[in-house]
C-alpha cells in the first residue's frame, strides 16, 4: 500500500473506481483513525461505489460469506482482503506492498468480523476526479522541471565558470544540492 497512501485508496485502486492518490487519502485521513470503517463506508458512498456491511462472528464460513474484495478489520488494522479459499486468503495489509497469502484459521483469529465491500458502477469515482487528476499531474511535472532546470543549471555554471576547479567547491555542492533538489532546508 505504500504507493496508495491509505487502505482507501488502495481499496478504490482494487475496484478500479477513477480517484487520485493525493485527494483521497486525505479525505480518509480527515476521519479519526479509530473509525476506520465507518470512514470508508461513508466515503465509497461519496464515491457511489455502494458499499455494503458486514458483522459478522470471526469464522471461516462467515469469511466466505463475504463479497469479495472486501476490507475487513483486523487486530492490525484494516486489512483488503482480494481472494477467500477454503485453506488461504489473499491480504493486502497496512504495510504490505502486495497481496500477502495467509492461512484461513490465522486470518479469522485477527478478524474482527466487521468488513465492508463495495459494487461500483460505472458512475463510480471521486467528485471533480478530472480537475483533482490535472492538478496531481502538474504537481508531478513542475518537480521534474525543477530537477531539469537544477541539472540545467548546474551544468551551464560548470561549462562556463570553471565552478569544479577546486575540490572544497565540489564538495560543498555535492552536500548542497541533494536537499536543494529533495526541497528540504
Amino acid at each position: 500500500m505504500a504507493s496508495s497512501g491509505s487502505v482507501f485508496t488502495e481499496y478504490l485502486r482494487v475496484l478500479g473506481v477513477p480517484h487520485t492518490n493525493a485527494y483521497s487519502t486525505r479525505r480518509y485521513r480527515a476521519y479519526p483513525r479509530h473509525m476506520a470503517l465507518t470512514a470508508m463506508y461513508d466515503l465509497l458512498r461519496e464515491y457511489k461505489a455502494a458499499p455494503e456491511i458486514a458483522d459478522v462472528k470471526p469464522s471461516a464460513e462467515a469469511l466466505a460469506g463475504v463479497k469479495v474484495p472486501f476490507v475487513a478489520q483486523t487486530a492490525d488494522g484494516c486489512r483488503i482482503v482480494t481472494e477467500v479459499s477454503p485453506q488461504f486468503v489473499s491480504v493486502i495489509g497496512p504495510h504490505d506492498a502486495k497481496a500477502v497469502i495467509m492461512p484461513v484459521g490465522k486470518f479469522v483469529d485477527e478478524w474482527s468480523g466487521k468488513a465492508i465491500s463495495a459494487s461500483p458502477t460505472s458512475d463510480s469515482g471521486e467528485t471533480n476526479f478530472k480537475s483533482h487528476r490535472f492538478k496531481e499531474l502538474s504537481r508531478g511535472i513542475e518537480k521534474w522541471l525543477l530537477v531539469v532546470c537544477v541539472v540545467f543549471l548546474v551544468a551551464v555554471f560548470a561549462v562556463s565558470g570553471h565552478t569544479f576547479g577546486d575540490w572544497s567547491t565540489c564538495a560543498v555542492f555535492v552536500l548542497v544540492q541533494p536537499s536543494a533538489i529533495a526541497g528540504k532546508p
